[in-house]
């Protein structure tokens, strides 16, 4: 780091060097990281129009949420109302049961599915501690692929 003597016009200039790694992380509370696994949605509460046992592929995971696609359609504008969706995980050999409300949905124009964002609610401190140690495992591997690369 160096400071320069004032040019002509009386600015100071400030030398530094950038880091040759730079990561950029969500806005989210949590981190996010890709996870693909296929699911089935028991149940979708405060809504009557959807089937049980409905299949959908959780598509990214984090210690507060998840995003599903699934083809069915919920109207972005019901986001204000409480759906709560009912699903299960397996991480490291157990299935975890999930409630989880509706934050956003983007209808896919490419596929017709919907992709749900959604918070998890009245989640477990079992499945807190073995998301947290999952998405670990995971950002862990995505880091070591990276520099691998390099």
């Amino acid at each position: 780091n160096l400071l320069f003597k004032p040019d002509r016009m009386g600015r100071h200039y400030l030398n530094v060097a950038l880091p040759d790694n730079i990561f950029s992380y969500n806005k989210r509370r949590s981190f996010r990281v890709p996870f693909v696994q296929s699911t089935i949605i028991e149940s979708i509460s405060g809504s009557e129009d959807f089937p049980l046992s409905l299949p959908a592929e959780v598509e990214n995971l984090s210690v507060t949420g998840c995003r599903l696609r699934a083809s069915i359609m919920i109207d972005p504008s019901a986001v204000d109302e409480d759906i709560i969706f009912h699903f299960s995980i397996t991480l490291s050999e157990k299935e975890l049961r999930f409630t989880a409300k509706l934050l956003n949905a983007r209808e896919q124009p490419d596929t017709g599915d919907t992709t749900f964002g959604l918070k998890f609610v009245d989640n477990p401190k079992e499945n807190q501690d073995l998301l947290l140690n999952e998405i670990l495992e995971i950002e862990r591997e995505l880091l070591r692929e990276k520099f691998e690369e390099e």
